[in-house]
C-alpha cells in the first residue's frame, strides 16, 4: 500500500462533497415530523439514502472523474438502493408521525451502513485494477482503509468540536456569546462543519495511505498476541460445555448472541493475523496447534447458537429482531465451517483457503443484506405471518398479541395482520378484544388519546368488568367499587400493568392509611418471575387517584410471605417514626438515611 496520488480536482471534490451532504442533510433535518403528507416522505426516504450513502461512496473511491468504471459502479450501486429503499417505503406505509422512526427504519439505515461497509472495497478494487474480479490483497487493503479512515476522520471531528468549544469558553468569560451562538446554536453551521471535517477526513485517510499501513501494521500486532489467549477460552469453554449440557445454553436468552460474538472474534482476529496471506507460519508450532484447535470447533459455537435460537423460535415464535439474529448466525456458521475447512485443508502456508472464502463470504453478506430488504427475508412480514399461525394454532394466546406493536412498529405487515384480525369471527368474538382491535386502530400514533369518549369509556368498563372477574381479594376486602376500576384501568403503571393483562396473578387489600376511616386500595401484582409490585389508591377531590407505589425488593422466600400475610388480610397501616418538618403554612420532606423502626 503506497500514498494515493490525487488529482487536484478530485480532491476538490471530495471537500465539495462533504459540504453539499453537511447542507442537505440540514436541509431536510427533522422532515419526517414536519411533513406528514406521504409522497414527501416517500421522496424523503429516497433522498436521505442517496445522501447517506452515494458521497461517502464517490469521495472514498474517485480517483479520477473521467474513469468510466467509477461511474458504472456507482450506477450499480444506485439501482441496488433503489430496489431496497423502494421495499422499505412499502413497509413503512400507513405508520404515523414520528412512530416512521421506527424498527423498521432503524434496521434499514444500519442495514444500508453494513451494505456500504461491505460494496465499498469492491468498487475500490475494480477502479484500481480494472476488472470486475479483483484480488483479495486489493480488497483487504480497501477494507483496511476505509475502516481506519472512519476512526481518523472521528478523532479529526472530535478534536474539531473540542478546539471550538475551547474558543466559545474563552469568549464567554468576557461575556462575549457570538463564538457560542455561532458554533452551537446554529445548525446550518454545525452541518457544514462536520461535512467539511468529514471531507477532510476522507482526504487525508486516501492520501496519507502510509500512516493507514502503520494504524495496520500496529493493531495486528496487538491482536496478534490477544488471539492464542481468546483460543484458549474457546477451547476449555467447548471442554466444559459436555459437563453442564446443553440446558444451560438454551436457559439464557444471550446465549445465541454470546456464542456468535466468539465465532466473530475469532473470524476477525484470525483475519488480522492473516493478512493477505503469509510465507510462514506466524506463531511458534504449539501456539499455532492452539489457535488451529479453536477455528476447528467454531462450527460447534455457530451451531449451538443456531440451536439455541431454534428453541426459542420454537417456544414463541418469530420476531424481527429473532429473524435478522438467525440470518447473522447463518453467516457465522458459513464462517465457521469454511474456516475449519481451510485447516484441514491448508498444506503448504497457513490457511492457504481463506482469501478465497472472505471474497465469497463477503458477496454472501451484500445479497442478505439485499434480500432482508425485500419480500424474501423481510423479519416483520416472517415475524407477523408467524405470530399470526402460531395465534391460528392455538399454540399462544390472544392475550400475548401486541396489537399496538403491529400498529404503529411493524408497518404495513402489522396493519394488515390488524385487517386480518378484524375480520376473524372467532377473534372479534370476544367484546372486550374487538374493542381492544377498534382503539388501536382508531389511533393515528403511540402517543394518540384523541379516540371517541364513548368508545373509550366502553372499552374501560369492559377492561374494568375483565379485571374484576380474576382479581382476588384479599381477607376482609370488599369488592371496590366501579369508578376504581375505571381508574384503575386507566393508570398505566409499571406495578399493575401486568394486572390488566391477567389479573388471576393479582390482589386487592383495603387499608385505611391516613387514619380518615375511608378505605385506600393496595392492588399488588404477583406475576411469575417478579417482586411484588403494588400500587396504592385513594380518594382525594371526589375522585380515585394512585397515590403511591410499594416495591418488595427480597428473596422468594419474603415474597412468598408477604402474598401469604396480604391474602390474610393482616396487613396494617404503621405510623412514620420521623417526622417532616412544619413552617406554619408549609411542609418540609425530611430525608433520612437510616431506616424507620
Amino acid at each position: 500500500m503506497s500514498c494515493t496520488v490525487l488529482p487536484k480536482s478530485s480532491r476538490l471534490t471530495i471537500i465539495l462533497l462533504g459540504l453539499l451532504q453537511g447542507a442537505f442533510l440540514y436541509l431536510t433535518r427533522d422532515s419526517f415530523e414536519r411533513i406528514e403528507v406521504a409522497s414527501f416522505q416517500t421522496a424523503l426516504l429516497f433522498c436521505n439514502t442517496l445522501l447517506f450513502t452515494l458521497p461517502l461512496m464517490l469521495s472514498l473511491s474517485v480517483i479520477s472523474l473521467k474513469d468510466f468504471r467509477l461511474w458504472r459502479g456507482l450506477g450499480i450501486i444506485l439501482i441496488m438502493l433503489l430496489i431496497v429503499a423502494s421495499w422499505a417505503n412499502w413497509s413503512l406505509y400507513d405508520i404515523f408521525g414520528g412512530m416512521r422512526k421506527s424498527g423498521i427504519q432503524f434496521q434499514y439505515y444500519a442495514c444500508l451502513s453494513a451494505f456500504v461497509f461491505l460494496t465499498l472495497p469492491w468498487l475500490q478494487a475494480q477502479i484500481s485494477q480494472k476488472s470486475w474480479f479483483p484480488d483479495y490483497e486489493s480488497l483487504h487493503d480497501n477494507l483496511w482503509l476505509n475502516s481506519l479512515t472512519v476512526v481518523i476522520t472521528l478523532i479529526l471531528i472530535g478534536l474539531f468540536w473540542g478546539i471550538l468549544r475551547l474558543c466559545a469558553s474563552l469568549f464567554s468569560l468576557l461575556g462575549i456569546e457570538f463564538f457560542e451562538n455561532l458554533f452551537f446554536d446554529n445548525d446550518l453551521f454545525i452541518y457544514l462543519a462536520n461535512g467539511f471535517m468529514v471531507g477532510i477526513g476522507i482526504l487525508t485517510g486516501r492520501t496519507q495511505t502510509q500512516f493507514i499501513k502503520v494504524g495496520r501494521n500496529v493493531l495486528s500486532v496487538m491482536i496478534k498476541g490477544l488471539l492464542p489467549l481468546l483460543s484458549f477460552i474457546a477451547l476449555i469453554f467447548i471442554v466444559t460445555l459436555p459437563f453442564v449440557g446443553l440446558n444451560a445454553l438454551t436457559a439464557e436468552w444471550s446465549a445465541a448472541g454470546l456464542l456468535t460474538t466468539m465465532v466473530a472474534l475469532l473470524v476477525v482476529f484470525v483475519n488480522a493475523v492473516y493478512q493477505t496471506g503469509l510465507s510462514t507460519p506466524p506463531y511458534p508450532k504449539a501456539i499455532r496447534w492452539l489457535v488451529n484447535a479453536s477455528i476447528l470447533v467454531l462450527p460447534v459455537y455457530a451451531l449451538f447458537a443456531l440451536y439455541s435460537m431454534w428453541v426459542r423460535v420454537a417456544q414463541y415464535g418469530w420476531t424481527p429482531e429473532r429473524v435478522l439474529a438467525t440470518v447473522i448466525i447463518c453467516v457465522a456458521v458459513c464462517f465457521a465451517c469454511s474456516y475449519a475447512f481451510s485447516v484441514m485443508r491448508s498444506r503448504d502456508s497457513w490457511l492457504q483457503p481463506l482469501s478465497s472464502i472472505n471474497r465469497l463470504m463477503s458477496l454472501v453478506m451484500i445479497v442478505l443484506l439485499v434480500l432482508v430488504n425485500s419480500p424474501l427475508l423481510d423479519p416483520y412480514r416472517i415475524s407477523i405471518s408467524s405470530q399470526l399461525a402460531r395465534y391460528q394454532q392455538n399454540l399462544t394466546s390472544s392475550e400475548s398479541l401486541d396489537l399496538n406493536a403491529w400498529r404503529f412498529k411493524y408497518g404495513r405487515a402489522g396493519n394488515d395482520a390488524l385487517l386480518a384480525l378484524k375480520n376473524d369471527p372467532q377473534y372479534v368474538s370476544d367484546a372486550l378484544r374487538k374493542a381492544e382491535l377498534e382503539q388501536v386502530m382508531a389511533r393515528q400514533s403511540v402517543w394518540d388519546n384523541s379516540i371517541d369518549e364513548t368508545a373509550n369509556a366502553e372499552y374501560a368498563e369492559l377492561v374494568a368488568k375483565r379485571v374484576q372477574q380474576g382479581m382476588e381479594l384479599a381477607k376482609g376486602t370488599t369488592m371496590p367499587p366501579a369508578d376504581f376500576w375505571h381508574v384503575f384501568v386507566s393508570e398505566d403503571n409499571y406495578e399493575t400493568r401486568e394486572c390488566l393483562k391477567d389479573s388471576t396473578k393479582c390482589m386487592v387489600l383495603a387499608l385505611d392509611l391516613d387514619a380518615d376511616g375511608k378505605d385506600e386500595y393496595m392492588v399488588c401484582n404477583f406475576n411469575d418471575g417478579m417482586t411484588p409490585r403494588c400500587s396504592i389508591f385513594s380518594m382525594l377531590k371526589d375522585r380515585w387517584q394512585r397515590i403511591g407505589s410499594v416495591n418488595l425488593y427480597s428473596s422468594d422466600k419474603s415474597a412468598d410471605r408477604f402474598k401469604q400475610i396480604m391474602r390474610q388480610g393482616e396487613i396494617k397501616p404503621k405510623p412514620r417514626v420521623w417526622n417532616d418538618l412544619d413552617l406554619g403554612d408549609e411542609r418540609v420532606q425530611i430525608h433520612y438515611s437510616i431506616d424507620e423502626k
